[in-house]
Parts: structure tokens; sequence; C-alpha cells
């Protein structure tokens, strides 16, 4: 969340995105689809036909459901690919540092124009990889920050 943060005060385009550095993520599935279409508010990819493990796949659909209900969205995904307007972007302030912030910026991006198209993103199969973010220290950040995002940005 940092880096892109940072990054993001160097953007000088009409729009950005975030490409996970996994090597999972379709890189020309984005652009491609960035080139096609031609206006568009924010576009928000969701996985599809993925096989990234039983326990990852669970959290991250529960994740998603959570998040749903409490910010009464109906997205398909948070943690992944997007493309969002840099002046948008410009206008909200992501606190978070960690693996919440994707979730914080949709969230407070969806409050700002709650138009958006999603789009389904296969990966890139990997497997024997383990994901850094199942851990109990991120798990207590994510809880930190989406209580933040929750109780005081409503």
């Amino acid at each position: 969340g940092g880096a892109f943060k940072e990054g993001l005060k160097f953007a000088t385009k009409e729009y950005c995105t975030i490409i996970p550095g996994d090597g999972e993520t379709n890189v020309k599935l984005i652009l491609n689809t960035f080139f096609k279409i031609k206006s568009f508010n924010k576009i928000i990819f969701y996985n599809l036909d993925n096989d990234r493990g039983f326990t990852r796949n669970f959290l991250s659909n529960y994740y998603t459901k959570i998040m749903n209900f409490f910010f009464k969205l109906s997205l398909r995904y948070y943690n992944g690919s997007f493309i969002y307007s840099t002046e948008d972007l410009s206008k909200i302030k992501i606190s978070s540092d960690g693996f919440f912030f994707l979730t914080e910026m949709i969230v407070k991006l969806m409050k700002l124009n709650p138009e958006y198209l999603e789009l389904p993103l296969s990966l890139k199969n990997k497997t024997n990889l383990k994901s850094s973010a199942i851990k109990i220290s991120n798990l207590v950040f994510l809880l930190k920050d989406f209580l933040k995002l929750y109780l005081f940005n409503k």
C-alpha cells in the first residue's frame, strides 16, 4: 500500500493501475482491456478460473462477502488489479499501508462515484507459492484498518 501511495504522487496520466508483482496477473489482458474500452470511470478486475488453493479461495470469498455486507457494495473481488482515474484517486486519502489499502481505495472511490465496470481476469496459475497475506500480523493490521474505515468514514 505504501509503495502504491508513493507512486501515485508521481502519476501524470489520466488513468493508473496496479499490477501485483507476484507474476500471477495477466498484464497483456489488462492493457488490451484498457485500450479497447473508451469510456469508463473505473475498471475493477475479479479473478476468474484460478486455483489458489482451498484456504486462500475460502478466505478471499468470505473477505469479499464481509466487505460487501459492511460497505453495502456488490463487488466480486477487492484485492486485484484495477484501472482508476488518477484524478479521482487524488481526491481520496488512503490511510492503510498494508493489504487493506485496495479495499479502502475501492470503498472510498465508490462513495465518490459509484459507477464502475467489473471484468473477469484469468490469472496465470502458479503452484507451490504461499501467500504472504495469510499471517496473523497482517490480519491484525487488516482488522485495524477495516475498523478505522468502517467507523470513521461514513
